[in-house]
């Protein structure tokens, strides 16, 4: 959500070694935005609007090598998520 994506922003910020280069509201608009800003790392959420954050990191992980921490509350039904996110390639 916006908010969250507010949050999180400015808690990154928070540290002088951090810049966050973007905040999409769309998975559609993340591989688009990889190709021309580059950033050195990314986060996902597993719950988003048009696909969930894991099939997203199943179609990025094989052409874009970026480390991937995926953010969400985490309930007991998205455990098999978190772990599939995880032998995706998601770092955390």
């Amino acid at each position: 959500s916006q908010t969250i994506r507010k949050v999180l922003t400015s808690i990154l910020e928070q540290d002088p070694n951090i810049e966050v280069v973007g905040a999409l509201d769309k998975p559609s608009l993340v591989e688009p935005f990889l190709q021309k800003v580059k950033p050195d790392v990314m986060t996902l959420d597993i719950h988003m609007p048009e696909m969930d954050g894991v099939t997203l990191l199943k179609r990025l992980a094989p052409r874009y090598s970026i480390p991937t921490i995926m953010i969400s509350s985490i309930t007991k039904e998205d455990g098999p998520y978190v772990f599939e996110a995880l032998e995706n390639g998601a770092l955390d």
